[in-house]
């Protein structure tokens, strides 16, 4: 994505956010792959929402990418698993 692309998901990414439409925001973050938000991310996990949380993640980074990756990934998936069962 050219850097004028990125300058303009990010102000469509603010509108977004300031306009209240938190969800589109965030597919936009996940299909554009440029903004991560930690924030939505951390709420996710801390909801035990662990399949939504796996899939945002994983919009970003694969886990073959690098070892910070695959722990994320190993960890997302164990939260999911004993998510599931409590």
């Amino acid at each position: 994505m050219s850097s004028h692309n990125k300058d303009l998901v990010f102000l469509i990414l603010q509108y977004l956010n300031e306009e209240g439409l938190k969800q589109s925001a965030h597919m936009l973050e996940r299909e554009s792959g440029y903004y991560f938000d930690m924030t939505f991310f951390e709420e996710m996990v801390l909801d035990g929402n662990w399949e939504e949380a796996e899939r945002y993640l994983s919009s970003f980074t694969k886990v073959e990418d690098n070892r910070l990756a695959d722990h994320l990934q190993v960890t997302a998936d164990v939260m999911c698993f004993f998510g599931n069962f409590q």
